[in-house]
Formats: structure tokens, C-alpha cells, sequence
């Protein structure tokens, strides 16, 4: 996060000193506040983003790794070695972590010691959970290969649920996207089409006192609207997509740079 803002600090100061105006924030307070969110937000919300994909795909391949163990175990291979056969095999973006626990087990580490080594590299709660009753179940001696085919199954059932989940909010997301889009060329609309008229006939538009409020001024206010109204959208949707706050930061970045890309192409920024 301090990077992304240092970042967006650093171009606003080369585009005031190149005099561009999009980034001069006395002259152009929307365009320049816009930039500064999209350079603060948006190389935090995508590496945020791209390791919950990274915890997502991890998750997904867990059940193959669990059974995987399970059916070396009812060919009567101890947990040691079905952990070792399964550190031969590929697993997305899991492989590194069973090929570590399969590494140290075959250094002569214990079952036991080396999962629990291995705990700490994880930042997905399902499979920590998975891990300790792995763990557990090795300590106690009990029948690994059906407690390891449970949590299969039980992990594979969170991931139905996780798919449908995410299923059903597309559908909202689009809806937000419609909306959004409907917003932003009907603001255009007025921006490009009303304004200049009403600068034309010196008419007060809106109410306001066309000697003390040019239609530039409202132009930018509406150009902020859209601005405000695409970063709410962006963050929405990316919460609503998993849950998490850098999603939702990687979506409004995206978002307001091709708002303000729009914006700026039309020349209304």
C-alpha cells in the first residue's frame, strides 16, 4: 500500500513538472485526484488480487492432493510415503508446497514435524485446517486414508458452494456494470450536448448564476460524478466477486482509468 502511494505521489509530481494538466491538481482537481487513486490503488489491488487467485486455485486443487494421499494409503503406503508420491505430481499452484513437505520428509524429518514446518507458509485457512487434521490424524494413529477422503470430500463441497457462489454474483456485477455504463453516457450526453447550449445562450444552468458559475464548472462536477460513480462500482464489484478489500481496490483502479481514459478522449475531463 505505501508503495502504491508513493507511486501515485511520484507521477503527480513528473506531471505537474512535464505541465500536464490532467495531473496538476490546482487546475485540474478531478482529473489529478482521479490519477492519484488509480496509481494508489491499483498496483496494491492487483497483487492483492493475484494472490487470493493464487489461495483460490490452491484451494481448488486440495481435494485432488487429499485424495491423492488417501488412495496411496489404501494400497497400505504410510502417510510418509504417499506424502513423498505426491510431491512426484502436479498440483497447480500447490505443488511447491507439498514438493517442500515431501522434500524434508524425505531428509529424514517426521511426518508430523514437517507439516507443521510447513503451516506457516500458508495463508489460506481451509487448507491449514486441512493440514492440522492431516497432522492430527497421523499423530493419533487412526485411519488416515478415510479421515484424509472426509476432508476430500468436505473441501470439495466448499468449492461447489464457493463456484456457485461467485455464479450468482456476475449477475450483479453485470447489472452495476449496465448501470453504471447508462450513468456515464447519459452524463455525456449532457456534457457534450446540454452545456454547450446553455454556455450559448447565457442561460443559469441548473439554478446557478451563469456569471459566477461557468458550464466548465459543471462539466467538472459532473465529470467528477461519473469519477465517484465508477470508482463505487469498481470497489462493489470486485468485493462482491471474493469477498476481499484488494479485489475491490484492483476493480476500482481499472475502472476509474478507463473512466478517465473515456473522459479524457471525449474532452470532458
Amino acid at each position: 500500500m505505501y508503495g502504491s502511494l508513493g507511486f501515485a505521489i511520484l507521477l503527480l509530481i513528473l506531471g505537474i513538472i512535464l505541465k500536464i494538466r490532467y495531473f496538476d491538481i490546482l487546475t485540474n482537481p478531478v482529473a489529478a485526484i482521479a490519477i492519484l487513486l488509480i496509481g494508489a490503488l491499483t498496483p496494491y489491488g492487483f497483487y492483492e488480487y493475484s494472490q487470493g487467485q493464487k489461495i483460490i486455485e490452491m484451494e481448488r486443487r486440495l481435494p485432488d492432493l487429499l485424495r491423492d494421499i488417501a488412495e496411496y494409503s489404501n494400497f497400505g503406503l504410510p502417510v510418509s510415503q504417499a506424502l513423498i508420491r505426491a510431491g512426484n505430481n502436479e498440483y497447480g499452484h500447490l505443488t511447491p508446497l507439498i514438493k517442500g513437505i515431501a522434500d524434508k520428509i524425505s531428509a529424514g524429518t517426521p511426518v508430523e514435524e514437517a507439516v507443521s514446518s510447513s503451516e506457516a507458509e500458508i495463508h489460506s485457512q481451509v487448507i491449514k485446517r486441512a493440514f492440522t487434521v492431516l497432522r492430527k490424524a497421523t499423530e493419533s494413529g487412526n485411519n488416515v486414508s478415510e479421515v484424509l477422503r472426509l476432508i476430500s470430500e468436505f473441501t470439495g463441497e466448499i468449492e461447489v458452494i464457493r463456484e456457485g457462489r461467485i455464479s450468482e454474483m456476475k449477475n450483479f456485477v453485470l447489472v452495476m456494470y449496465v448501470a453504471f455504463a447508462v450513468f456515464f453516457f447519459v452524463v455525456l450526453a449532457i456534457d457534450l450536448a446540454f452545456l454547450p447550449k446553455v454556455a450559448e445562450s447565457n442561460f443559469s444552468p441548473l439554478g446557478f448564476n451563469a456569471q459566477t458559475v461557468s458550464s466548465s464548472t459543471i462539466e467538472r462536477i459532473f465529470s467528477g460524478g461519473i469519477i465517484v460513480q465508477g470508482g463505487s462500482t469498481g470497489l462493489m464489484s470486485g468485493i462482491l466477486k471474493d469477498g476481499s478489500f484488494g479485489t475491490g481496490a484492483f476493480f476500482t483502479g481499472i475502472t476509474l482509468l478507463v473512466t478517465v481514459v473515456a473522459l479524457g478522449i471525449f474532452g470532458v475531463l
